[in-house]
């Protein structure tokens, strides 16, 4: 079933990027065959969006930047997937052990790449799950340099998925802190209680948090010694993927 209120504001959008121009209210109602009332709504609505702006003292609408933003950021985000896929293939296959690459979608932490382990005993995750923030190793390590907004979404969301689940404000922003400060985030026993994690930042070229990448596995294989060569490996796969990202868009890839 169509959302008649959606198609017509976006319709809208399309309307004033055809005309690639400022536009008068009239103009706009009449070109998507709309009632006054009912095209001021929709662009007070993009307005408080901000994809559309009026000009000061002129009753004259155009479109800003922000769907530029995301267009460019749904780019960006494809092609740090192309540039990082062989590079975690070959980190799984350097210690046959799940490798993710995770995002940061509102206040969750969502998988949009996944190389799986071929070892029996595994931890089992598949592209496009999802999971809270603060409980798993690349969702606190997005959490970590996330808005203000999202670390409060996250801090009224808190629960205890496991007894070892950070579930508290006070320790939430201790161990952010802390993560800012080395780089990189552990998650042990926090989503599930036989899982281990470790995670560290993707950047684009801006120098923003992209993306996180991550191996983890089942307890068993995951001690302290492990944990350090794991996060090694991370360091470098990721400081890899970033050379490789950068340099296409300087068009060497």
């Amino acid at each position: 079933m169509v959302d008649k209120t959606l198609f017509k504001g976006l319709r809208l959008l399309e309307t004033m990027a055809e005309a690639g121009r400022p536009m008068r209210l009239s103009d706009i109602a009449q070109a998507n065959e709309l009632t006054t009332s009912n095209a001021y709504r929709l662009l007070q609505t993009l307005k408080l969006m901000g994809y559309v702006r009026q000009q000061p003292d002129r009753p004259l609408y155009e479109i800003t930047f922000k769907l530029f933003e995301v267009s460019t950021q749904i780019g960006e985000h494809q092609d740090m997937m192309k540039t990082a896929r062989r590079r975690l293939q070959a980190l799984s296959e350097q210690f046959d052990e799940n490798v993710l690459l995770s995002v940061r979608d509102g206040a969750s932490s969502v998988i949009v790449d996944r190389i799986e382990t071929s070892r029996n005993v595994r931890s089992y995750t598949r592209i496009g799950e999802r999971a809270p923030l603060f409980a798993v190793s690349p969702g606190k390590l997005l959490l970590a340099f996330a808005p203000d907004d999202i670390i409060a979404q996250n801090v009224a969301s808190l629960r205890a998925y496991t007894a070892r689940t950070v579930a508290t404000p006070e320790r939430l922003f201790a161990e952010l802190a802390q993560i800012r400060l080395q780089g990189y985030s552990v998650a042990d026993r926090e989503f599930n209680e036989f899982v281990r994690g470790v995670a560290v930042p993707v950047r684009n070229r801006h120098g923003e948090v992209a993306a996180a990448i991550s191996i983890s596995g089942p307890l068993e294989r995951f001690d302290e010694d492990t944990v350090q060569t794991f996060l090694a490996a991370l360091l470098a796969t990721r400081d890899r993927i970033e050379a490789a990202w950068f340099e296409g868009y300087r068009g060497g890839i």
